[in-house]
């Protein structure tokens, strides 16, 4: 009977050190996974924010060339408007009448189409500002699916 409980406590013990060796090398891949969740957390919010950064260096000098191009054709509207005006008073046949009008709407076109081509270059800026961000999410949803699924256990 001695024999039987020594053993039968032997058998025990032996099962309760395999159960706690068990439970510590779940606990440790546990600690792993959350320091890796961690890192890859910090890893992400680094990206992001190096993301936005780029993302507003791009914006200001796309805002800038925009400027810049505005004023330049303020500038320059200006100037031609001043020189449209002078020969409004400077009109003294019918033909030259038709010829102030030919100008004006000729310059009015010359300013649409400018103002047409500062529009396309601050979409341009504007999709040149977001595409960091856009890349930046698309490949932290790409990690994070990636590592959901090296997280979740085998036939879960």
């Amino acid at each position: 009977m001695a024999d039987t409980t020594t053993k039968t406590a032997q058998t025990a013990a032996s099962a309760a050190r395999d159960t706690l060796d068990q439970a510590t090398s779940a606990g440790n891949e546990g600690v792993r996974q959350a320091q890796r969740a961690a890192n890859q957390g910090m890893e992400f919010g680094t990206q992001a924010v190096n993301a936005y950064v780029e993302a507003g260096k791009t914006a200001s000098a796309a805002m800038s060339d925009v400027n810049r191009a505005i004023t330049d054709a303020y500038s320059r509207s200006l100037a031609d408007y001043n020189a449209l005006s002078q020969r409004a008073l400077s009109v003294k046949s019918l033909q030259d009448v038709v010829d102030l009008q030919a100008s004006a709407l000729q310059q009015m076109q010359t300013n649409l189409t400018t103002m047409a081509d500062i529009y396309g270059q601050f979409v341009n800026g504007l999709t040149k500002t977001f595409e960091p961000m856009v890349s930046r999410a698309s490949d932290a949803a790409s990690q994070v699916t990636q590592a959901a699924r090296q997280a979740t256990p085998r036939g879960a």
